[in-house]
Formats: C-alpha cells, sequence, structure tokens
C-alpha cells in the first residue's frame, strides 16, 4: 500500500489512504532483480565507468513551474499549499483560465471567477512567488462554433475574425482586475494552450491553421502587446506558441510550424518578434527524431529569445487508456520524466521548466493519466507525494534560478549523454554547488565515477523500487578534486548528486554593505590563504562590514570564519541573512575577540547554521568592542568557509 507521508519527516498531519497497492513486481522486484542488489549510491568498488560534468556554462535557469491543480479551491487545502509552493522549489504557478471566466463575447469577466484566481494569486504573492496566465478556452460566443472543446468529430471552436479584438480586450481586463486587487501582475501571458489541439476539454483554434495559415494567430499576438503597452501593463510577457511538442506532426504540436519552419521565418515581422517576449513549447513527443528539438533551439537562440517549456508530463509512454491496465508504476514516471527533463535542459536548452499538474484530489491516482500528478490527496488532512514529487524537489531546491546548465558526458553505452530526446544526465551549477541528474534506464546496476563538480561534499539521492513509497534515500560523499571516486547507480533508478560547501575568500566577495566612512580595504600578504586579506579599519562599536556570499544552496552547514588576529583587532559579532532581507539577520555562535599578542593566521568554528532557501546570502561582521589588551577595534578576514553537515 502506498504509504502517507509521515508527519515526523515531513511536518504535517496525515492519516491513513484508502487502500492502492503498487504493482507488486515493481515494489519488490524489477525485472528479476531482487531489492537487495538495487540498494545503493556511494559504492566502495572500483567504478567501471566515468562521467564528467561539462567546464562550459550552457543557458540559465530562470524558473521552475507547475500548474499547481485545476481546482480554484487550492487556496483552502494547506497541506497542497505547503507542499507545492513551500517545499518543492516552485519559483511559477501557470494559472489555467478556462471559458467560464469569460462573462459574454466582448471580453467581460465573471467577478466570482476571477476572485477565486486573485485569492491564488494573493496566496502566492505571500510566498514570495510569482505566476503565469494561460488562457485554455474564452467565452465560447467568441468562438465558432460556439463550443467549449471538440464537438466529438474532431472539429474544435475557432475564434472569430471579428473578435479578435475583443479576445485581446479580454486579457487586458483580466490584467487589470488583477492589478486594481493590488495583487502583482503575470510574470507572462500565453493567449492560448496548444492552439492546435482538437480536445474535449476546453480548447479553441484558429482560423485556417490546418493549412499552416497562422496569420490570425500573429494578428492576436500583435494586437494583444499593443493594447497591453497602451494600458501600461508593459511589463507582462507574451508567450507563445506554446503547442503540444517542439514539432512531432504538421497538424498538431508543431510549434516549430507555427513560427514558420526552422529558423523561425516568421520572426522576420518586426512587430510580431518585438511583441513575443518569450518562445514557449510542451515538450510532449511522439516520434519525428532530433531534427524538430534541435530546430526548436536553434531558433530561439537566433531570435535571442527566451526558451519557456511550459507542460510535460509522462503520457506517450505505454497504452494509459486500455481497460484493465493497471496504474503506471509511480517509478516509472519518474525515471521517465526526468530523462525528458535532462533532454529539455542539456539538449533543447530552456530557460524555464514546467512539469504539468501538482495535485489531484482523491484517495488515489488518477486511473486514465496517473502520470500526470506529483501528489494526491485531499490536501487538507492527507497527502500522497509520488516519486517524481522529491526528484524535482531535489533538482528545484539547489538549482533555482540563477543556476547555470552543463552538459554531462560518460564512458558509460547505457546511458544517452549526448543530444537525444531521452537523455540520462544533465548538471545544474549554482555557486559551489553542482546538482547532477542521472538515470539508468537499464536493468543492471551501473558504478561510475563523477568528475568536474564544485564543492567539498556531497549528499547523493537515489530514488529506486526498495523506496517508491517515500523520499529518497541519501548518503554521503567526499568530492576530492572535483571528483567523486564511485557512485553506484541500481537499475532502474533515478540518482540525484548535490554538493556544497567550499571556501570563500573575502577579498573575491562583494562587500555588501558597511558603516560609511570607514576603511576597507584588500591587502597582500602570502600568510592569508590565497595571499590576499580583507581589512576593515573599524573605530567604534557598531560600525560593521557586510559581504555577498552567493549562490548558498539550501542545507545545513558548519560555518567557519579565517582571520588574521593581531594586537589591534577588535570583538565581532556574526550575523547572517537572506541578502534581500539584510534587515533582519539572525546571530549565529558567540562573539570572536581576534586580540592576540602576536600575529596569528586563524580560524574560528561559529557552529551549525541551516540556511531553509537556496540563494545569495549576507555575512555581517559588527563591531561588540574590544579587549582591554588591544589597540584597535579593525577586523581582518582571510576567508568565510561552508562545510556540510
Amino acid at each position: 500500500m502506498l504509504n502517507p507521508v509521515s508527519s515526523s519527516i515531513h511536518r504535517i498531519a496525515v492519516r491513513t489512504p484508502a487502500t492502492r497497492k503498487l504493482p507488486t513486481v515493481r515494489k519488490f522486484l524489477l525485472f528479476g532483480l531482487p531489492c537487495a542488489l538495487l540498494l545503493g549510491s556511494v559504492s566502495a568498488e572500483a567504478a567501471t565507468y566515468s562521467a564528467t560534468v561539462s567546464s562550459t556554462d550552457q543557458q540559465s535557469i530562470k524558473g521552475w513551474g507547475c500548474n499547481a491543480d485545476f481546482d480554484r479551491a487550492f487556496p483552502n487545502r494547506p497541506l497542497f499549499q505547503q507542499a507545492l509552493y513551500g517545499d518543492l522549489g516552485l519559483t511559477l504557478d501557470r494559472l489555467q483560465f478556462g471559458h467560464d471566466c469569460g462573462s459574454d463575447d466582448q471580453g467581460n469577466l465573471v467577478t466570482s471567477v476571477m476572485d477565486a484566481y486573485c485569492s491564488r494569486i494573493s496566496l502566492l504573492n505571500s510566498k514570495g512567488l510569482h505566476y503565469i496566465i494561460c488562457s485554455w478556452c474564452p467565452n465560447i460566443n467568441m468562438k465558432s462554433p460556439a463550443q467549449v472543446g471538440s464537438n466529438g468529430a474532431g472539429t474544435v471552436g475557432y475564434l472569430k475574425t471579428d473578435h479578435e479584438t475583443q479576445f485581446a480586450n479580454y486579457f487586458v481586463n483580466i490584467c487589470n482586475y488583477i492589478k486594481n486587487k493590488g495583487l502583482p501582475l503575470p510574470t507572462a501571458l500565453c493567449v492560448q494552450n496548444e492552439p492546435t489541439t482538437s480536445a474535449s476539454y476546453d480548447a479553441m483554434g484558429y482560423i485556417n491553421e490546418g493549412t499552416k495559415d497562422y496569420s490570425q494567430f500573429y494578428r492576436v499576438i500583435k494586437s494583444l502587446r499593443s493594447k497591453l503597452d497602451s494600458a501600461g501593463l508593459s511589463s507582462v510577457k507574451l508567450l507563445g506558441p506554446e503547442d503540444g511538442a517542439y514539432n512531432t506532426a504538421n497538424t498538431w504540436g508543431c510549434s516549430v510550424n507555427i513560427l514558420g519552419g526552422a529558423g523561425f521565418p516568421a520572426l522576420n515581422d518586426s512587430a510580431l518578434n518585438a511583441a513575443l517576449g518569450g518562445l514557449s513549447s510542451h515538450s510532449y513527443n511522439w516520434g519525428g527524431g532530433t531534427t524538430p528539438l534541435a530546430n526548436w533551439r536553434d531558433g530561439c537562440i537566433q531570435w535571442g529569445k527566451e526558451k519557456w517549456m511550459t507542460e510535460y508530463s509522462w503520457i506517450e509512454q505505454g497504452d494509459h487508456t486500455s481497460p484493465g491496465d493497471p496504474l503506471k508504476p509511480a517509478l516509472d514516471t519518474a525515471l521517465w520524466t526526468t530523462r525528458r527533463l535532462c533532454s529539455d535542459l542539456s539538449f533543447v536548452r530552456n530557460n524555464y521548466w514546467f512539469s504539468w499538474v501538482g495535485c489531484k484530489y482523491g484517495s488515489s491516482q488518477d486511473a486514465t493519466y496517473p502520470q500526470e500528478e506529483l501528489m494526491y490527496g485531499d490536501g487538507t488532512s492527507t497527502i500522497y507525494k509520488l516519486p517524481l514529487y522529491y526528484v524535482l524537489q531535489k533538482i528545484y531546491n539547489n538549482a533555482p534560478p540563477g543556476a547555470t546548465v552543463r552538459t554531462v558526458s560518460s564512458t558509460d553505452t547505457g546511458l544517452t549523454t549526448a543530444n537525444a530526446i531521452w537523455m540520462d544526465a544533465v548538471a545544474l551549477v549554482y555557486g559551489n554547488t553542482t546538482t547532477v541528474a542521472l538515470v539508468n534506464p537499464t536493468t543492471t546496476s551501473r558504478t561510475t565515477s563523477l568528475s568536474g563538480l564544485t564543492g567539498t561534499s556531497a549528499k547523493i539521492y537515489l530514488m529506486n523500487s526498495s523506496n517508491v513509497n517515500q523520499d529518497m534515500s541519501s548518503t554521503t560523499a567526499t568530492v576530492s578534486g572535483g571528483t567523486i571516486s564511485s557512485i553506484t547507480m541500481p537499475g532502474w533508478s533515478v540518482t540525484v548528486v548535490v554538493t556544497s560547501g567550499g571556501k570563500y575568500e573575502t577579498e573575491n566577495l562583494a562587500e555588501a554593505a558597511q558603516t560609511t566612512g570607514v576603511t576597507y580595504r584588500i591587502v597582500d600578504d602570502s600568510r592569508f590563504s590565497n595571499s590576499q586579506g580583507s581589512f576593515f579599519d573599524a573605530t567604534a562599536v557598531g560600525q560593521y562590514v557586510t559581504f555577498d556570499v552567493p549562490a548558498v544552496a539550501q542545507g545545513t552547514y558548519d560555518v567557519r570564519v579565517g582571520v588574521k588576529a593581531w594586537n589591534n583587532k577588535g570583538q565581532w559579532q556574526l550575523a547572517i541573512s537572506r541578502m534581500d532581507q539584510q534587515g533582519s539577520p539572525t546571530n549565529l555562535g558567540p562573539v570572536i575577540d581576534t586580540y592576540t599578542a602576536g600575529e596569528t593566521f586563524t580560524e574560528y568554528d561559529l557552529g551549525s547554521w541551516s540556511p531553509g532557501t537556496s540563494s545569495d546570502k549576507a555575512f555581517r561582521f559588527t563591531v561588540t568592542g574590544k579587549n582591554a589588551s588591544s589597540a584597535g577595534y579593525g577586523m581582518a578576514f582571510d576567508y568565510i568557509r561552508l562545510v556540510p553537515q
């Protein structure tokens, strides 16, 4: 039975769910391999293969997202709120706007529906998160025929040509409604989810798109951009075309085709090019090889556009609609989705990546599309997190926006690390933290070394059949010379390696703040660890200097500070905060007295520190006094060392 999340571990109250068994073959036996053979992460045995993280940065990560749920009652479900908006590491929610939001064919709004959305936006804002808006379908009277989705014969309602202006006004009204409530505007807005999809749910097409004439779509984008700008809403980016795939067919999933094919010639229209603040697509794929992926990537790069992958869940594999077909194992979903994420980041080079549904309500997974959600339950007293949730949590929290993507190569021919639709490795670097996702899609346990890493130590998280009902297991490893000597990846598993720790030379850190009028200087001295140190020539109690320690991953560290102590140095207190919260730092450790009779280069251990988020940190050193024998209040720093615990 899939066990509920333990309240002692995840700080939530839960109850036992209704019985729902994972397929026995995956819970206790995987392709004939006993679970005892599938355990492990750090290996004592010699590595059979070697994997290497490239030293070349590709694109920057700018956001992680998902469509949190379909239920506007989400703000009333605290367990889902905490799991998605607090613990997962999301930075963006994708809000789905349907046909019930518009009250008529003139672009007017249904107040009760908008108020529900505003409640969600207010919740996001309180968590420091952002959102995008995506329209599935406007009021049906803007369409011909006037229907929500497909009529059952594959015909979806198309936007009436004489309602293009009203359609643009509809979005302006949405943004103004949100703005007038005193809430933040969306980061971006997409006018249509999967415009070539003929679906039974909310959907809309564009006139003549079946013949590859997307001129109506272009007109709508340009008109909306103009109207947003005129309404003082220029900060809202427009995204498109957001079809179901980069280009798997001529009539569906053809984001490349909508922009005119390879090279995106449609963007030679300067107004269209200016209107699109980013290019978005979904990442579903039922064939077509790697050329469509390369065409999408290269077109975005050619035109200097941000790459937004705004929806993916593993629905391509398996006969998920067949009566009697068991629920696809949760581990399969985690493994295949991670393989797609590796491709989307390493090969396609997306800046934003969104999973599909965050949560669904009920005592079991969706019987038709169990691959879609990250968790289920009622969100109030029960919550059941699936393996993919834990994999994404490790990646998102340790590689927040600002992380850069690097490729991974391997001598193991059983893993796919070169450009492909499904790939088995990607690395993300954030300061001294390198996060590496490794997938073993084979039935054989594999052992590899991993080099090209930052940091001094690592946690190695594992998801396989032995712990599919719970969070990833973890072990620790030493990073020596940028290398972990041996990692074992069981058959059919996902491994996430997260390095951390390191030494920050203070002379190389940005000085974020200091007491006005006090001299701060860099001094050359071969006795410092990097032959330089940072001097703050304080003259009184209360004077301070703050260093910006960049890209510190969440976790637990022992904080140590290297200093020069001497007979003119003072006493100081360290306090730490996020860079954007410098007004409320928290003291760490005791007051340090750096007076000594003779020159001494030493290190002080300030104790354990556990930042809850990954971000730049402000290390503030404040003079609290001086030893009676000291001739002054000065401070002299060599380095800050963070030792992972």
